[in-house]
């Protein structure tokens, strides 16, 4: 899940739930896709975070003027940049941070159920001073409708 200057750690995922917020079309008020992610603790962790025993969340709302859940289907792609850092896309490690180059594909769709894979950056977990590059947040994992 995490791509780290000193290597790749793995975060199994205990939650994973999608749900569209209603807008009116305009960029006032999008229509959102929240996506909501839960992790156990990590394997394969670093010198630096395996005494933290972080289990991370992240949590990003991809934007949209329409959004209907039956567009949600295979090849479906979103981005939300947030060049902001708006804090409708975080992670939660240690502390909350935001993550930035958002993408989302749905590579399967089983009536409810949506296998999304999740492409993110943000500032490394252990290092909030940007001495170190950023993280890179790869995931693919099967999404339950939050109803």
């Amino acid at each position: 899940m995490l791509k780290r200057f000193c290597g790749e750690e793995a975060y199994p995922i205990k939650k994973a739930v999608w749900y569209i917020l209603d807008g009116d079309g305009t960029w006032d008020d999008p229509y959102s896709l929240w996506l909501e992610i839960e992790c156990d603790a990590g394997e394969n962790l670093n010198e630096d975070t395996i005494i933290l025993e972080a289990k991370p969340k992240l949590d990003i709302s991809f934007h949209a003027l329409n959004l209907k859940e039956e567009e949600l289907q295979p090849g479906f792609v979103l981005l939300f940049e947030n060049e902001e850092e708006d804090s409708e896309a975080l992670l939660y490690y240690c502390d909350h941070q935001p993550t930035k180059n958002n993408r989302m594909e749905v590579l399967e769709r089983t009536g409810d159920t949506l296998l999304i894979k999740i492409t993110a950056e943000t500032m490394d977990v252990n290092y909030y001073d940007g001495s170190k590059p950023d993280n890179k947040i790869e995931l693919t994992t099967w999404f339950q409708f939050r109803g």
